[in-house]
């Protein structure tokens, strides 16, 4: 197979994309702005194409997840990513609840359902209690989630973009965690361009999205988009989102407001500069280890969020 064409730049992920989150019943969110933001053209030509391992990122990202605040309606937790290369690939999905309160979180999600889609918003499956599923048994047992009530997906996917969500079971509301796993090692195959959507609120309620970066260090480039959410539907975005980058010691590392206020020519470079001048993103290189974003509303403000994690190892234009 022919070298891809595609883009290369989204960063790898191998492990876990999650957000911390509350819900309360409602129609399910309209999945435009993953669609639309986090998959662009480009990544689904990468998908659709395939490619061979030449096209593989140098530093895979392992363990990429992310705490936010979620309600009804569009405030639902939405995680969207892409299984980038030429094969299928074994993927795990997490909702948990419960089990978050032994780590002091208070006000846990006490029955989560995971609803798996693909990019044009056709169910795959859905998981209520994990052990209930048909192939529970084939879940790693250091992946099994701790208390019965959390769901689980185990399921082999195609290249293409999916998109994950986490609810409430009966319009239950609380804090839960969304993770994605990728568990297999095939090589010319990896989970990719990994999004988090959710609801950014005060205080503890803030967006918090941890990744490893692995293999040497690498540039990152790490976007909170707000306002940008508003033109494509979204309603209550975050008007004025903010980043901290911190290390796994919880020093800080990088920070920012509005993404042209530091580094705007280095950012611009990459191409994939934000559209809205009140978003936030943060430009680095990083060596390897484990990070933690967070995004929080300047001035305390609150609304819809869109995190997002990339691996810019070279220029990419700019996509309108």
């Amino acid at each position: 197979m022919g070298a891809c064409t595609g883009d290369r730049n989204a960063a790898t992920v191998t492990s876990s994309i999650g957000a911390v989150a509350s819900r309360d019943g409602g129609p399910k969110p309209s999945l435009t702005p993953l669609r639309e933001i986090s998959s662009r053209p480009e990544r689904r030509q990468w998908s659709e194409r395939g490619c061979d391992t030449t096209c593989i990122h140098r530093n895979i990202r392992k363990h990429v997840d992310a705490r936010a605040g979620i309600a009804n309606g569009e405030n639902q937790l939405i995680a969207g990513f892409i299984i980038a290369g030429a094969w299928s690939k074994q993927i795990l999905i997490r909702g948990l609840g419960p089990s978050l309160a032994a780590f002091g979180l208070t006000g846990t999600l006490q029955d989560p359902v995971l609803d798996l889609r693909t990019e044009t918003g056709t169910n795959i499956t859905v998981n209520d209690n994990w052990a209930l599923a048909a192939n529970a048994a084939q879940i790693p047992a250091n992946l099994r989630p701790t208390d019965p009530r959390e769901s689980a997906i185990w399921t082999t996917l195609a290249p293409g973009s999916y998109t994950a969500i986490e609810s409430g079971k009966s319009g239950a509301t609380g804090t839960g965690l969304l993770e994605v796993y990728d568990v297999d090692s095939v090589a010319s195959s990896q989970l990719a361009n990994i999004s988090t959507r959710g609801l950014v609120g005060t205080g503890n309620d803030v967006m918090i999205g941890g990744y490893i970066v692995r293999g040497g260090a690498s540039p990152v480039l790490v976007r909170a988009l707000g306002p940008s959410l508003a033109p494509l539907g979204v309603v209550n975005v975050l008007t004025d989102p903010t980043i901290e980058l911190r290390d796994a010691n919880g020093v800080l590392v990088a920070a920012n407001d509005n993404w042209k206020q530091i580094q705007q020519t280095a950012i611009q470079a990459t191409g994939l500069q934000p559209p809205n001048d009140a978003d936030a993103a943060i430009s680095t290189i990083l060596p390897s280890g484990a990070f933690t974003a967070i995004v929080r509303g300047a001035h305390g403000g609150s609304g819809i969020v869109l995190l997002e994690v990339y691996n810019p190892e070279s220029p990419v234009r700019a996509v309108p």
